[in-house]
């Protein structure tokens, strides 16, 4: 975990001189921090959890989005890199998902507090 945190913190850096840009606009650090951010999930694709994953999409950040919401998973389908329709309380529905391997997760579940927390526990995240 060192070793990537290093090569993210490296890679921020690098994003974020001047010399980096295409043009004359500088990146900001955070637009610097989620570029170096290949991957990230998203479970819950509420008000919150669409906002951050167009937000991180818009800043080249490859998504997966996860809900239990075929209406939801169908209005964002084709703006996120991925979007499933699934149950992110389930450890064997991320473990399927290979939640896991993503290089940060975003717990987005509003609706149920318990839930989230379920979410946020569960071994396929936490590794």
């Amino acid at each position: 975990m060192t070793g990537f945190g290093v090569a993210l913190a490296v890679g921020t850096v690098l994003l974020w001189l001047p010399v980096s840009a295409a043009d004359a606009h500088r990146t900001t650090f955070v637009e610097a921090l989620f570029t170096a951010t290949s991957a990230l999930c998203v479970t819950g694709l509420g008000r919150f959890g669409r906002a951050v994953a167009l937000e991180l999409m818009a800043r080249g950040t490859e998504v997966l989005g996860i809900d239990a919401s075929e209406d939801r998973v169908q209005e964002l389908n084709g703006a996120l890199t991925q979007v499933v329709r699934a149950d992110a309380t389930k450890e064997d529905t991320l473990r399927q998902l290979a939640v896991h391997e993503f290089d940060r997760v975003v717990i987005a579940i509003s609706t149920d507090l318990k839930a989230s927390i379920s979410c946020a526990n569960e071994p396929s995240i936490t590794r």
